[in-house]
């Protein structure tokens, strides 16, 4: 959404013409995706679209985040302690004082957090798909397409370079498949189940696993084994 603003805002500032709209473009009456843009209207900003998809965005994150911890604790308790029995060691006690030793224990601890983390990082990314389908569906849905933004800022080019003082910017919105603008969270998940079925709510599930997994699975290994270290 700011993209999107920054971009209208760059193309108003560049001053085109004050004549008719570009090709194609009908008057605002007309229900155009097309409108008269003045400085004063550039300066008020769309606040309320930097906000959009809140709602799905906590739907996406707050079970994913109990989901991956729940897992990766029990996962990497299991690990540490089958390691720890067959080496004779306290699951939780200081590392070993000679280097080998403790080269050995904290390329288990290593090991054993970097499995855990991918694991759980990729169930709960796998589980947390369809409110990562729905966020994206209502951010999208109030998006101009490329291709309008890309005539907006010709038009205004072109009005630039004849002196003019106004310019004709994109206002309309492409629309995402099964959404709409001003649909909430339940009517999005509820539209994209309708028109796609249960495929649709998982949607790019393997990105999100492949970006998740390892992701997760660095950040909690890295973090144990330094702690271990200290």
């Amino acid at each position: 959404a700011l993209t999107r603003e920054m971009r209208l805002a760059a193309a108003s500032s560049s001053g085109a013409g004050a004549g008719s709209p570009p090709p194609g473009a009908t008057s605002r009456s007309g229900c155009s995706v097309w409108g008269r843009f003045t400085p004063r209207a550039a300066a008020v900003p769309r606040v309320q679209h930097l906000w959009t998809g809140f709602a799905a965005t906590l739907a996406r994150d707050v079970p994913f985040t109990a989901i991956y911890w729940c897992c990766v604790e029990a996962m990497r308790e299991r690990l540490l302690k089958n390691h720890a029995q067959a080496a004779g060691l306290p699951v939780l006690g200081s590392l070993p004082a000679s280097p080998s030793g403790r080269t050995a224990q904290l390329t288990h601890v290593f090991a054993a957090n970097l499995t855990a983390g991918a694991l759980s990082g990729a169930f709960a990314a796998a589980l947390t798909t369809p409110f990562d389908v729905v966020k994206t569906r209502m951010q999208t849905s109030s998006t101009p397409s490329r291709s309008r933004i890309a005539a907006a800022m010709a038009a205004s080019s072109r009005g630039s370079s004849s002196g003019g003082r106004g310019t004709w910017v994109l206002h309309g919105a492409t629309q995402a498949p099964g959404s709409a603008p001003g649909q909430g969270l339940l009517d999005v998940l509820r539209s994209v189940y309708q028109t796609e079925g249960v495929r649709g709510l998982f949607t790019g599930m393997g990105p999100r696993v492949a970006r998740a997994a390892p992701a997760c699975a660095i950040v909690i290994a890295s973090y144990e084994v330094l702690k271990a270290q200290m």
